[in-house]
């Protein structure tokens, strides 16, 4: 007997209506009429379901129905290489998520690995800060004295690792230098990345973002921002000279200038050597799970 005709008789022998009978299995009257007509089948849940609640077994309800039996089995192979694609597609992600992630840490660490190393490098020591109670602090900068002057950075937070960039942000990448001119004003020197396109059209990113004013006074405010005052900044080239100007330059900062030239162009040297020490990126191969395993992970699952 096919399995609609058989479907028919279990309703008939319990005296039970098309629609009663779809309600016990949560599905419409019509359902029912199209199980009873071979318009459609029930799932093999549902079948499970009929097997159970009438006490028949299975082997009696698909008997003789053979294209029900090439159905369920067509379906259970469908529902197989869907699950295969399933798994696969989350393994991806899965994958993907832990190649980032362990390359995330590998570029955290290097990078504070390299900075810390480039601290002690250049004998950079904490600065402190003091209150206005008198406490002193970390004030979260790093100080280092060399010959031509004082060096002064502020160590960047790395990006967070949902940001999904492994790059400090080239605003960031800077620093200062302190050069004393006389026992009330000093030369200020703040150095920083920028690009530039040479002749062929590419872009390249150097520290070479350079400008120097004559300080009268530096204030520190209760957040830690430091407030220079003084004259105007000028822009200084890649060796330390003033770049061509429009207006001549205030007098007391050209004198200045003019008197610690050496200085000057020692220090943007020595600025940049540090900046490219402290942030120059050499990517690394990781030591984790390499990309061709996880590869052949994913070929070996397909192929199951």
């Amino acid at each position: 007997m096919k399995l609609g005709k058989e479907i028919a008789q279990i309703r008939k022998d319990n005296s039970m209506t098309q629609e009663a009978f779809g309600q016990i299995f949560h599905v419409t009257r019509q359902t029912v009429s199209n199980w009873e007509n071979e318009k459609s089948y029930p799932d093999l849940e549902t079948l499970v379901a009929i097997s159970d609640r009438f006490g028949i077994s299975l082997d009696t309800l698909l008997k003789e129905d053979e294209h029900m039996i090439q159905t369920i089995d067509k379906e259970r192979r469908r529902g197989k290489r869907l699950l295969k694609i399933v798994i696969a597609a989350l393994s991806v992600v899965v994958i993907a998520c832990a190649s980032y992630s362990d390359y995330w840490y590998y570029q955290k660490a290097s990078f504070e690995e390299r900075f810390e190393s480039t601290l002690a490098r250049y004998d950079f020591t904490q600065m402190t800060a003091i209150d206005e109670a008198g406490n002193e602090s970390f004030s979260g900068r790093y100080g280092s004295q060399q010959p031509e002057g004082y060096f002064f950075i502020e160590p960047p937070d790395f990006p967070s690792l949902l940001s999904f960039n492994t790059t400090v942000p080239d605003d960031v990448q800077s620093m200062y230098a302190i050069i004393n001119v006389d026992g009330h004003k000093i030369l200020r020197l703040y150095i920083r990345p920028a690009q530039t396109i040479n002749n062929s059209g590419e872009i390249s990113t150097d520290f070479a973002f350079t400008t120097i004013a004559l300080v009268d006074s530096v204030k520190q405010s209760k957040d830690g921002t430091i407030e220079w005052e003084g004259s105007q900044e000028y822009r200084l080239d890649e060796d330390g000279n003033l770049e061509a100007l429009e207006a001549a330059p205030e007098a007391d900062f050209l004198d200045a200038y003019e008197a610690h030239k050496s200085d000057i162009r020692s220090a943007v040297s020595t600025m940049r050597e540090m900046l490219n020490a402290f942030y120059a990126s050499k990517i690394a191969r990781s030591q984790s799970l390499s990309l061709r395993a996880r590869v052949h992970f994913l070929r070996a699952l397909f192929q199951r």
